[in-house]
């Protein structure tokens, strides 16, 4: 019995020194991740019916990285709107064009100044305005919030939007995968379909509220992105299984008729809406189609066009041309930059366009139509 005894006095003694050196470990990795360029936890102001668009604290300063090894480091802060821009919006008299978006253009991945609307502003010098008004996640649905909030507060006389691969599926509640706090989404497809604001207290679930202020917690899940999703999508078996998925535009390219079906009328519920929130004519307003840049080659153009993306891109530049919108697809000149050896995204880091893609957009715009009869070129 004393023997067995003193087993369990040296097996808890033992146990205990494994945890006072875990939580030591723990603690010195924490200490050695706040002396890195670990990412912030992205957190915008609270959204609700007396606060309806999403935006950062004004004025902030932000980091973003990505990578184990940092590859992408980012130091950005915000404008007195709480938009990512190095400049403030203000009313002005001078003629003002306003780019719509989601993350492509909040670009965290990129200098605030190395974005296409700093990029045109730059060129534009006193001429006139150029702002951009983006948030990550935003869908099309969102996109019309933008479009009024910016008629209200700026008057432009122009906009322009960015349209990527998930805005389409994304603006429909019964297809948001994750979270939407802050967001406008349609309700159903139906003529008469709303547009409902999810509310956002500013705040997360209080475990993940509480976890973001560790930078280790940081490190591994927002900037390594080593969470649970994707250390079971690294499995062998899961590998394969995703490998069995092409996908263009960063989304899987076959997807189900009822979605495909549903995202057409999101499209239709869109141009419904667009001439009323916006305030403008369609010859005011200009629509950029982001390219499929896993096309390398003529002969995946085929795969591509039939693709879910694919499809979604001929739907919407049919529907908008159709009312008169002006449409600029970057898909050939994305597809001509891969090909003369350029890069215009973080692929496979990152999906999102890079300083070139960036710098292409902003020509592609700046030769618009919209664009030259505004700030007549």
């Amino acid at each position: 019995m004393a023997v067995q005894k003193s087993r369990l006095k040296n097996w808890g003694l033992n146990f205990l020194t494994v945890v006072i050196g875990l939580m030591i470990a723990l603690a010195g990795l924490e200490l050695v991740m706040r002396f890195l360029p670990v990412r912030d936890s992205f957190m915008a102001l609270p959204v609700n019916a007396a606060n309806p668009i999403i935006h950062y604290p004004p004025h902030s300063s932000i980091r973003y990285s990505l990578g184990s090894t940092f590859q992408i480091v980012q130091d950005k802060k915000s404008n007195n709107y709480g938009f990512l821009d190095d400049h403030d919006y203000v009313p002005t008299t001078k003629p003002l064009m306003v780019l719509i978006g989601d993350s492509f253009i909040e670009a965290q991945q990129v200098a605030n100044q190395a974005t296409a609307q700093a990029l045109i502003q730059q060129q534009l010098g006193g001429r006139g305005r150029f702002y951009g008004i983006g948030i990550q996640s935003s869908p099309l649905s969102q996109y019309l919030a933008f479009a009024q909030f910016a008629r209200q507060e700026f008057q432009p006389r122009a906009m322009a939007f960015s349209i990527v691969a998930n805005d389409f599926d994304e603006s429909l509640l019964k297809y948001r995968q994750l979270s939407s706090p802050g967001m406008h989404l349609f309700t159903d497809t139906s003529a008469d379909a709303r547009l409902q604001l999810l509310e956002y207290d500013g705040h997360r679930e209080n475990v993940r509220d509480l976890l973001r202020h560790s930078a280790l917690v940081r490190y591994l899940y927002l900037t390594a992105r080593l969470s649970p999703d994707t250390l079971l999508k690294a499995l062998p078996f899961n590998k394969e299984a995703e490998a069995a998925q092409p996908r263009f535009g960063g989304v899987n390219a076959e997807v189900s008729t009822e979605k495909l079906a549903d995202s057409r009328r999101v499209v239709d519920l869109f141009f419904q809406y667009l001439p009323e929130k916006s305030g403008l004519p369609a010859d005011k307003i200009v629509f950029v189609l982001d390219g499929m840049r896993e096309v390398r080659s003529e002969t995946m153009q085929q795969a591509a066009d039939s693709s879910y993306f694919g499809l979604m891109r001929q739907y919407f530049a049919q529907t908008a041309r159709q009312r008169g919108y002006e449409v600029v697809d970057m898909h050939p000149v994305f597809y001509q930059a891969q090909q003369d050896g350029q890069t215009v995204d973080f692929v496979p880091l990152d999906w999102h366009w890079n300083e070139n893609g960036h710098k292409l957009v902003a020509g592609e715009i700046q030769k618009s139509g919209v664009f030259q009869q505004l700030f007549k070129q």
